[in-house]
């Protein structure tokens, strides 16, 4: 039947079809603009921000090594050890003292501290000689992160390897939070749950907003007793709504399908989420003075939420991103949601510990919500 079908069609006929619909793309200048520069621009922020491994993981390192000395035989093994890892580019090491390091992982200014204790050469040396000696070096880190925790200790035993060489280590590893070992499903659902929840409710809110003005249910409103406050205010009520329940259903996904725990406030998250929604909603009314129809809805959407996961940590860590490129994370909304949203589910942080990233998103939404009510004035006009 197909075949038949396509043997009495008109080559002619279909041909203008084409023609017609190229012709519709070409015409609207910003649709085809669109369509050349979305890919090269996303394209190119990903290549960029994805050159390397990662790099900079800033730890702490305690050397309390005191040599080792015997005739003409002279260690300092804790010194070289250090000399290294200070060289390894993967790391952003800080001398100080361990119990600090520790504290400061807690609170997520760094991710690891390490001691290499007093006698360190001198175990080495013994070792050396046959004589039973335990070598052990003291790892404590944040395992929130897999990516960041496996160039850590890439980092730890290629360093091992190049002052030590064949010499056997024992490395002690004690994980921040509760010794907190995740698996990498559970460190990446709280990323991931803040990149779902922008793409979709920014895409949505996008499509529903153009489809008010393309069925000219916005212009009929115009004829009612309506002010442009109270009408942006019944959109943001309803849209806000609808982003509740997608932040419900993320949320529940992630802990009744993927069992991802949950170590902080499981009301303070939700909070956080729908916060966080809002901030997109208010984003897409800003958006959609700039979006004519829905295709252009479509394709704005993505060429935002794409550059947001590239250069917003979820991918690879904001330290490891190119310098030129960093400065735009701290702009990104994502990039603090992220941080909430592991810190509340994989750390147990409160409120005081989330506080500056909270304060910074809810910034953001105020400053969408003050345009939106200037640009939807503007239209009115």
């Amino acid at each position: 039947m197909l075949l038949t079908d396509l043997k009495n069609s008109s080559i002619a006929r279909i041909l203008n079809v084409s023609k017609r619909v190229l012709k519709q793309i070409t015409r609207d200048h910003r649709t085809f603009g669109m369509l050349l520069i979305m890919p090269m621009v996303v394209m190119f922020i990903f290549g960029v921000a994805l050159s390397g491994e990662v790099k900079n993981v800033p730890v702490v390192v305690q050397n309390l090594d005191e040599g080792f000395s015997m005739g003409p035989i002279s260690l300092d093994k804790g010194s070289e050890l250090v000399t290294v890892l200070n060289a390894d580019d993967r790391l952003d090491v800080t001398d100080g003292e361990y119990q600090a390091g520790i504290n400061s992982v807690e609170r997520g200014d760094y991710k690891a501290s390490i001691l290499i204790p007093i006698t360190f050469s001198e175990a080495i040396f013994n070792s050396s000689q046959n004589l039973n000696s335990s070598i052990v070096l003291y790892v404590y880190i944040d395992g929130t992160k897999s990516q960041t925790e496996a160039s850590v200790f890439a980092a730890i035993q290629e360093a091992i390897k190049d002052s030590m060489g064949a010499v056997g280590i024992e490395i002690d590893v004690t994980y921040a939070f509760n010794n907190a070992d995740y698996s990498g499903l559970d460190t990446a659902i709280p990323a991931v749950m803040a990149y779902v929840l922008n793409f979709l409710v920014l895409l949505i809110s996008l499509l529903i907003l153009i489809r008010e003005r393309v069925e000219g249910t916005q212009y009929r409103l115009l004829s009612t007793p309506l002010t442009s406050k109270e009408r942006l205010v019944g959109y943001i009520i309803a849209l806000t709504i609808f982003a509740m329940l997608e932040a419900g259903s993320i949320l529940s996904i992630s802990i009744f399908v993927f069992h991802v725990p949950i170590q902080g406030s499981l009301g303070l998250l939700l909070f956080i989420m729908i916060i966080y929604a809002l901030n997109n909603v208010l984003f897409a009314v800003f958006m959609s003075n700039f979006a004519q129809n829905e295709l252009q809805a479509v394709q704005m959407a993505p060429l935002i939420a794409l550059p947001s996961l590239a250069i917003s940590g979820l991918m690879v860590p904001v330290s490891s991103l190119p310098a030129v490129i960093q400065p735009l994370s701290s702009i990104i909304p994502l990039t603090y949601a992220i941080r909430i949203f592991e810190g509340i589910m994989l750390k147990g942080w409160g409120v005081e510990l989330i506080l500056y990233d909270l304060i910074i998103i809810i910034g953001i939404t105020l400053i969408f919500l003050i345009i939106a009510f200037f640009t939807v004035k503007d239209t009115e006009e």
